[in-house]
């Protein structure tokens, strides 16, 4: 079963989205990686390297769809999801023996969030 993903980050203004068609999970994954953006003096320009030239920019919110879903807000050190990845992450679970979820990026995302103290909302 294919899975879809969202993934945004909000800095200033703007939300920075990456949309997945196919490996939804994807999504969740890249949370690992806010250390980097959080470290960065350029936050714009580690956001373009996270996501690459495929994403969204845009000063208005994204649409919540996807079966993963990630809405990060850097600066409020919150993070808006729906996704099974992170929950298990955060809840400190792991993950179920078909699931493509590493148990290393589990740590990992728990690790980051913990770190740099991230409120983590969950959605249905």
């Amino acid at each position: 079963m294919a899975t879809t993903g969202l993934f945004s980050v909000k800095e200033g203004a703007n939300y920075y989205t990456l949309e997945f068609r196919d490996l939804g999970w994807m999504a969740a994954d890249l949370v690992q990686y806010l250390d980097d953006l959080l470290k960065s003096r350029r936050r714009q320009a580690e956001i373009l390297k996270l996501l690459g030239m495929t994403m969204r920019i845009s000063p208005q919110e994204p649409p919540r769809a996807g079966t993963h879903w990630v809405v990060v807000h850097l600066n409020e050190r919150r993070v808006q999801t729906n996704s099974e990845m992170i929950r298990l992450a955060v809840e400190q679970q792991p993950p179920p023996e078909e699931s493509p979820y590493s148990p290393l990026a589990l740590r990992r995302i728990y690790e980051v969030l913990d770190r740099y103290d991230f409120t983590v909302e969950f959605y249905q």
